[in-house]
C-alpha cells in the first residue's frame, strides 16, 4: 500500500471529520448509540494513519511495521466502511443558494468505488499501480422560480 505524501489535503480531511464530530457532538445531532459514531471514529484513525504515513514519506522515511501491517488492511477496512454506510444510497446536498437568481447548487455523490493510478516513482522512474478512493461526484443547477 502506497499513501501519497499529500500531507495538506490529508489533515484538511482529517480536520473536517473531527470538526464534523465536534459539532454534531455539541448539538447532540447524533444520537448516542448511532453507528455514526463509530464510523466517524474510523475514518479518524484512518486519515489520521495516512497522515503520519505520509509524514514519513515527505521526509524519505520508511513506515513502521505497524503501520506498514495497518496500511495493508486499508483496502478492507474501506470496504467495510463503505459498506456500513448504506452504499447504494445517492446522497444529494444544496450547496449554495443563489436568492437574486432564484437557483440553486446542487452536488450528489455516488458510492464510493476503487480508483487504480499508473504513475513513474519520481525516486527511482519505476511505473507503480496505486489503489486508491473514488467518489463520483456531480453538480446540477436548479431553478428556485414558481412554476407559471
Amino acid at each position: 500500500m502506497f499513501v501519497e505524501p499529500k500531507i495538506e489535503a490529508i489533515a484538511s480531511l482529517t480536520a473536517l471529520v473531527r470538526q464534523t464530530k465536534a459539532g454534531l457532538d455539541a448539538m447532540s445531532a447524533i444520537a448516542p448509540n448511532s453507528q455514526a459514531h463509530v464510523v466517524l471514529g474510523d475514518i479518524d484513525q484512518l486519515l489520521t494513519i495516512a497522515f503520519e504515513v505520509a509524514l514519513l514519506a515527505a521526509n524519505d522515511e520508511a513506515p513502521t511495521e505497524a503501520q506498514r501491517e495497518t496500511l495493508s488492511t486499508l483496502p478492507a477496512w474501506m470496504d467495510a466502511l463503505e459498506a456500513s454506510l448504506d452504499a447504494s444510497t445517492v446522497h444529494a446536498v444544496i450547496v449554495h443558494v443563489d436568492h437574486l437568481h432564484a437557483e440553486a447548487l446542487e452536488e450528489t455523490t455516488a458510492p464510493v468505488s476503487s480508483a487504480y493510478v499508473v504513475y513513474r516513482d519520481p525516486g527511482d522512474g519505476r511505473l507503480l499501480l496505486t489503489v486508491g478512493a473514488h467518489v463520483p461526484h456531480a453538480e446540477k443547477t436548479l431553478s428556485l422560480a414558481p412554476e407559471p
